[in-house]
């Protein structure tokens, strides 16, 4: 399974969870996905951003995926690694450990679908700084690349 194909069905699990999605963020050092939703919009004014994901994919090497989910937790609400459950299963205890102890939640994708295999926890941070970006995308999706709302 390559990236490619987990991007799609990674995708379709955000929207699920009612989030909208953002490509190889930028705000994010090129996080592979961002999922982020706002708060119901009141007048004319930009509504505030309720709450952002990052995922980072890997078909392998756990340290590496590790390593680019922990650099995006002190920006978003939850940060997860995201790696096909074939790999998931062969995975030792202690590897699973780092990453619940960091705090980093896992997203197993199989060729039908992916779920969240262990969630990640969840931090309250200022979500003020992608306001902007992420209504511009809310905007017009297609213009900040590949974006979708999923409805």
């Amino acid at each position: 399974m390559t990236e490619s194909e987990m991007r799609l069905k990674v995708v379709a699990l955000l929207h699920a969870e009612g989030l909208e999605v953002c490509h190889e963020s930028n705000k994010l050092n090129n996080c592979d996905l961002v999922g982020f939703e706002f708060e119901p919009r009141v007048g004319r004014s930009v509504p505030k951003v309720k709450r952002v994901w990052a995922i980072e994919m890997k078909v392998s090497y756990y340290l590496d995926v590790l390593g680019q989910a922990m650099r995006h937790q002190p920006r978003v609400n939850k940060s997860f690694a995201a790696m096909p459950s074939y790999v998931l299963e062969k995975a030792r205890p202690q590897t699973i450990a780092r990453f619940t102890e960091q705090g980093i939640g896992m997203i197993a994708v199989s060729e039908g679908a992916a779920w969240v295999a262990w969630d990640a926890v969840e931090r309250s941070v200022p979500l003020r700084r992608y306001k902007k970006t992420f209504w511009r995308h809310h905007l017009h999706p297609q213009e900040h690349g590949r974006g979708s709302r999923g409805n």
